[in-house]
Parts: C-alpha cells; structure tokens; sequence
C-alpha cells in the first residue's frame, strides 16, 4: 500500500484541524505537518527529500499558498498541489493554473 506523505498548510484553525484529523485517519497519507502560515509550511518542507502532497489554502501569513506551491514545485517536481480557497475569483484559479496546480478545490 502506497503511503503518500503531506504537507497541509491554512490559517483558520478550525479547517486545518478537522482536514488533518480526516487525513490522519486516512492510510494512505502520512501527514508530517500542519502549518498555520506559509513561512511554517516552508521550513516544515525543507527536512523532507521525499515530499509528495501539499495542501494550502491561497491567503496566509507571510507566504500566500500561491508562492508556498511554486517555491516547493522548484525543489520537488512532482509535488501534487491541492489549492483550497474560499475565494471564487478567476485570477487566483487561473494563478494555480499557471503554477501547475494539481486541484483547485472551493471550500464551502
């Protein structure tokens, strides 16, 4: 059994904590860590060679999902990047897009 391992990173506790608690329970993810910042999700990354998943909200702290996504695809390539956004705008989408984003999911 493949176990994927995951970086999750958004700012609003709630959303973060229930999201970790389903992926935690879930066996093919290995989730070594939970971020409420971009800058968190950055240093959390770097001690991880074999990084497959990244999960972000867009807006946050000191380093938005956007730049977190395309600073980590430099050094991991075939990162699978999920975008959650509670913003319904065509320009952040089309940011992702451009970033090579593997999902942009909307919350509710």
């Amino acid at each position: 059994m493949a176990m994927y391992k995951l970086i999750y990173a958004d700012d609003e506790e709630a959303t973060r904590s229930r999201l970790a608690s389903v992926l935690k329970d879930n066996s093919d993810f290995e989730v070594l860590g939970c971020s409420e910042n971009g800058y968190d999700a950055l240093e959390a990354a770097g001690s991880f060679n074999d990084l497959d998943v990244l999960i972000t909200v867009i807006k946050m702290p000191f380093v938005s999902g956007l730049e977190l996504a395309k600073t980590l695809k430099e050094t991991h390539p075939l990162l699978q990047v999920i975008i959650l956004s509670g913003y319904d705008d065509f320009d952040y989408a089309l940011s992702a897009v451009k970033l090579g984003v593997d999902d942009y999911l909307l919350k509710p």
